[in-house]
């Protein structure tokens, strides 16, 4: 099961144009042309330090551009009401550690901000959904824990379950697997698979190429904080790139359906 809205409710276009941000005299990201196109899994991956976390804070309105337009279906971003902009693009930060003694149900209603009525508060619908929420990431059973006492990878859980509360048309997610065990990672991969077949747009910062080619419909690459590539997962992550830009050799494997690679050192 996944928690998603409603199938005929197709996420927004999401685009950088031109986008570039600079932050204590040096680019991060320059020239960024890239288009998340609705209902797709897009998945950003590069070498330490080539702009994929920043890229994702800039399409999520959490930085200012110093230069270009993050548009969301056509409209400026910066421009649109935050809890107008929340309810259409949720972000999941890389590093997230909670310093308030919240439950984990506490935590994940925080994502039911954007709808909640000021005079009424959370309705009883909310808690319905902050219920499947919770189950479709695997925390249900962690609800009365406090955020505080949780393992990385059970926050790391927890915060998708409070992503997913937004109903978000468009998520963005900062290496969502990297603290979640081989289960939870192809879990948590799948339920993002599922959301895009349902209508909402996915964008996944990660670090195994070759889990952007079983999952992803699109790959972008960065590198030195410029977008050098962007397409289908087969098109895109081919020996010459990978060797070019992550400084590995890829093999690919034989008998594969799909893209799958072995990685080796260069010689």
């Amino acid at each position: 099961m996944t928690a998603a809205p409603d199938p005929a409710h197709r996420a927004p276009r999401l685009e950088l144009v031109g986008g570039g941000v600079e932050r204590r005299g040096r680019w991060l990201l320059r020239n960024v042309d890239l288009v998340i196109e609705p209902a797709m899994l897009t998945s950003v991956v590069g070498p330490n330090g080539a702009g994929k976390s920043t890229l994702l804070k800039l399409l999520s309105g959490a930085w200012r551009l110093t230069e270009g337009r993050a548009l969301l279906g056509g409209f400026d971003l910066a421009r649109l009401p935050r809890r107008q902009a929340a309810r259409r693009v949720a972000y999941v930060p890389q590093s997230v550690r909670p310093s308030f003694e919240f439950s984990v149900r506490e935590f994940v209603t925080l994502g039911r901000y954007p709808h909640e009525n000021r005079l009424f508060g959370t309705r009883s619908a909310d808690r319905g959904w902050i219920d499947r929420c919770l189950d479709d990431t695997d925390v249900l059973g962690l609800s009365e824990r406090r955020v505080t006492t949780l393992s990385g990878g059970e926050l790391q859980r927890v915060l998708m379950a409070r992503c997913l509360a937004t109903e978000a048309e468009v998520l963005l997610l900062d290496e969502p697997t990297s603290n979640l065990d081989l289960a939870h990672g192809l879990d948590l991969l799948g339920l993002a698979r599922g959301l895009v077949d349902e209508g909402r747009s996915v964008v996944l910062v990660l670090h195994d190429l070759n889990a952007a080619a079983r999952f992803a419909d699109r790959v972008a690459v960065l590198d030195g904080g410029a977008l050098v590539a962007e397409g289908p997962p087969a098109e895109v992550l081919e020996p010459d790139l990978v060797r070019r830009v992550f400084q590995v050799e890829a093999v690919p494997l034989s008998g594969a359906a799909s893209t799958v690679f072995d990685f080796e050192p260069l010689a």
